[in-house]
């Protein structure tokens, strides 16, 4: 009786440890597949955030730019009523 018992609890550690060591060999891809997926994203975020900086440089470019532009507009509105 002894022995069986024996033998059943050397079965359960076993099985434990395989079970175990199953769900680490399962997990283990899965924590890679994540990790680069995180990696990923923090790269994808900072380029968004960089390609986001450069739209609002240049948008801010190209308020001014027509501001110039209508400055220029007027001033020659100006210069052709000075001289008509």
């Amino acid at each position: 009786m002894r022995a069986q018992a024996e033998l059943m609890r050397g079965a359960r550690d076993e099985s434990e440890l395989s079970l175990a060591d199953h769900t680490r060999t399962a997990l283990a891809p899965q924590t890679r597949s994540n990790g680069y997926l995180d990696l990923a994203l923090e790269a994808w975020r900072r380029t968004k955030r960089a390609a986001a900086r450069i739209f609002e440089t240049r948008a801010r470019c190209s308020e001014h730019l027509y501001a110039l532009i209508e400055d220029l507009l007027l001033a020659s509105r100006a210069d052709a009523a000075s001289c008509a």
